[in-house]
């Protein structure tokens, strides 16, 4: 393996499409897909049949990807739903693998040695949830994911965490908090040490203050060598939210009823909220999320050294095709792409593009591809030429970039992202509008 191997080493936590998964999404599933399957895999093909998408797409996805994109892989996290009569403790996103989707994941985890992880981060917790049957039943439930080989679980409980049930029910498992729970600064992650928690999911503001991460860092270092411990340090790399949204916790609250459904948050209350600051010329500023944002490979490095597991969302994603795709015979696989000029590039996987120095890292994307589609894709050396002028190799990027990394989100007084990308500076995103100029 190479040195770059070695830095991508099961770096990533990926979310499993859970939305794709249930029922009431699968016809829609289906009919999104009718322009990129044109693109993607046949012209003249017929339209695709809106028929289940059980997870088998997304197994045959990475079983025909590269072994070293499989090996960057750190886990794949997916939602569950307990449900005891009324009673229902689920996940924020509000969706949830389905049966076919869990075994789907169960044959990656038992095939490909990629730990799942079940995720159950709902921070509403129903007080009946603590009493003796309900939590018999809880528990009952973990454990049948357990019997079969889980050894990893989100759980956003902190009580629960803290009277150590689960730990002696589960001992083998890897606990990770929640990213909600807003764990933000070294003595938020020293308390969560204490509950119980051995994977600390960080929350998405540090990707904005690399030096509490350092301080997190070598505090975790200290407590590990103390302890001899295995303290796991993740932290989110992409994910649309305004920094500090006032509006996250009511979000989630309420996504957790309606998640993807008809009724879900976007298209009701989100046209006051999210979707109003990202559908305009701002929703392309650096400021407009928390993503890492990383345009050069010694940035990367830098917060590689930080972070044990970099996590991409995509639970909520209703984009994975339908099962019906592969009697077809399409052969489908994972890797990196971009889209430059209308020409598509596509690398096997991320430490690729770190050994070729394929700057700026921004601009790639998790994807999949069709081996019959390979052919037309442009040379890298092609790439470099059509990036070299691109605004994101530009010393003003790189210079927004240093800037980033500790500017703890305080845009009110710095509006560095307005002017590099040559917009009037606002104080807050909470201005705008679907037409904002």
């Amino acid at each position: 393996m190479s040195k770059c191997g070695y830095i991508t080493q099961k770096k990533f936590s990926i979310g499993f499409p859970d939305a794709s998964t249930m029922e009431e999404n699968w016809g829609s599933s289906a009919w999104k897909h009718q322009e990129i399957a044109k693109l993607m895999l046949d012209e003249e093909s017929p339209p695709l049949n809106p028929s289940k998408c059980t997870g088998r797409v997304f197994y045959e996805q990475l079983k025909n990807s590269t072994q070293t994109y499989r090996d960057e892989i750190h886990d794949i996290y997916f939602g569950g739903k307990f449900q005891y009569n009324d009673l229902v403790y689920g996940n924020v996103m509000g969706v949830y693998a389905s049966e076919e989707a869990v075994d789907w994941l169960f044959k990656i985890q038992n095939e490909f040695c990629i730990p799942i992880s079940l995720t159950l981060n709902q921070l509403n917790v129903p007080p009946a949830l603590y009493s003796g049957d309900v939590l018999d039943k809880l528990i009952a439930y973990i454990g049948g994911f357990y019997d079969r080989g889980l050894r990893s679980c989100t759980i956003g409980n902190v009580h629960l965490m803290r009277m150590n049930i689960l730990q002696r029910k589960f001992p083998d498992m890897v606990w990770k908090n929640t990213v909600n729970h807003i764990v933000s600064n070294t003595q938020m992650v020293v308390d969560y040490i204490e509950i119980g928690y051995n994977f600390i999911q960080l929350d998405r503001s540090l990707n904005r203050n690399m030096e509490e991460l350092k301080s997190i860092r070598k505090y975790v270092d200290s407590y590990n060598k103390k302890h001899q411990k295995n303290i796991i340090l993740g932290l989110l790399v992409k994910e649309e939210c305004l920094p500090y949204c006032p509006f996250k916790r009511e979000h989630d609250d309420i996504q957790e009823l309606f998640g993807s459904g008809k009724d879900n948050y976007w298209k009701n209350l989100g046209q006051y909220t999210c979707n109003r600051w990202r559908k305009n010329p701002y929703h392309r500023l650096p400021r407009h999320g928390t993503d890492l944002y990383w345009v050069g490979i010694d940035t990367f490095k830098e917060y590689a050294e930080l972070i044990d597991v970099f996590k991409w969302s995509g639970r909520l994603n209703t984009n994975l095709l339908p099962d019906s795709i592969l009697d077809k015979g399409e052969v489908l696989f994972n890797c990196y792409g971009v889209n430059v000029e209308k020409t598509p590039f596509m690398v096997s996987s991320f430490s690729e593009i770190i050994e070729q120095g394929l700057e700026p890292l921004q601009i790639w994307e998790r994807m999949w591809m069709n081996r019959k589609m390979y052919h037309s894709c442009g040379n890298l050396e092609q790439l470099k030429i059509l990036t070299n002028n691109d605004l994101f190799r530009s010393a003003e990027i790189y210079m927004l970039e240093q800037v980033l990394k500790n500017c703890r989100s305080q845009c009110y007084r710095c509006h560095l992202c307005e002017e590099v990308f040559g917009l009037s500076p606002i104080d807050s995103l909470l201005v705008l509008r679907k037409d904002t100029p």
